[in-house]
């Protein structure tokens, strides 16, 4: 007669999957003491050269305003993809580098990567007032090469954009709001907040 006893867990758990439980939840990461624990086991793990994990360590340094390092992670990469660039490019934003975020972006196209509807969209964050009109009018134009007006996320993300410029902005956004195929709420409440700015 055999006798059934009952599956055990494991007490132990590998390596692997406790850096995988680490790497799951890093880009939200604020402490930068275990981030650079991460970071040495990553190392470790030859994973530094992952296109999923790189992002992750690059946010986490971001949200931790320690740049140098986010920066660090993003060169040990030999061939960056779109996804590390615009994760570069968020990062430089959010620590407000404007100027280093255009500089990633000019640096992508140098290297043959080419942006994607995410790309825009973030150095349209780092562009508000009069002053940066021109910069607007520049990813416009980028926008418009590359064919990214059909997804209204980034024409959207223009038009929020020129509407914070002053009344030549509102105007450009008027334009590009008249020409949109489809319109969405977003769309709508971009444009009206424009004429508030205007109002007021």
């Amino acid at each position: 007669m055999q006798m059934c006893l009952p599956a055990r867990s494991p007490g132990w758990v590998s390596r692997r999957r406790l850096l995988d439980q680490n790497l799951s939840d890093l880009h939200r990461c604020t402490n930068l003491a275990h981030i650079k624990q991460v970071h040495a086991q990553i190392l470790k793990a030859h994973l530094h050269q992952d296109p999923l994990t790189a992002p992750k360590l690059i946010a986490a340094f971001s949200l931790c305003r320690h740049m140098a390092l986010a920066v660090n992670v993003f060169n040990q990469v030999h061939h960056p993809n779109v996804h590390l660039y615009n994760t570069l490019i968020r990062a430089h934003i959010h620590n407000n580098q404007t100027s280093q975020a255009f500089a990633a972006f000019f640096d992508m196209q140098a290297h043959g990567v080419y942006p994607d509807n995410f790309t825009f969209p973030f150095l349209l964050k780092a562009c508000s007032g009069t002053s940066y009109l021109h910069v607007v009018q520049m990813i416009h134009a980028q926008i418009e090469k590359f064919g990214f007006c059909g997804d209204i996320f980034v024409p959207n993300s223009l038009i929020d954009t020129y509407s914070k410029c002053g009344l030549e902005g509102v105007g450009a956004a008027r334009k590009l709001f008249r020409v949109l195929d489809k319109r969405d709420i977003v769309s709508w409440n971009s444009m009206m907040g424009g004429w508030r700015e205007l109002g007021s």
